[in-house]
């Protein structure tokens, strides 16, 4: 869900020309990344969850927990289309 005041940042940002406008190069090529993020991060989060005993032991159930919780929380982000990540090729 968009918020009010990131359309706004958004609209004031697109009106003040880019640091890359004021140079001479140029987008050639954009992409989303954001299917395969969501991969990464799902695979990583599954690792995590199979490694369960070895992490606790290793850094302690609160951190076991909370990066489990970071992991899957990504994955849904990115799945859910409330993130994304561009990849620009620039010359």
């Amino acid at each position: 869900m968009r918020r009010p005041w990131q359309s706004m940042a958004r609209a004031r940002k697109a009106r003040s020309p880019s640091p890359l406008a004021r140079t001479p190069l140029r987008v050639v090529e954009l992409f989303n990344d954001r299917e395969s993020y969501f991969l990464t991060f799902q695979q990583w989060a599954r690792n995590l969850d199979h490694n369960r005993e070895m992490v606790i032991a290793r850094f302690g159930d609160f951190n076991y927990r909370r990066f489990r919780f970071y992991l899957w929380g990504a994955a849904y982000e990115f799945l859910s289309g409330s993130l994304d990540c561009y990849r620009m090729i620039i010359r």
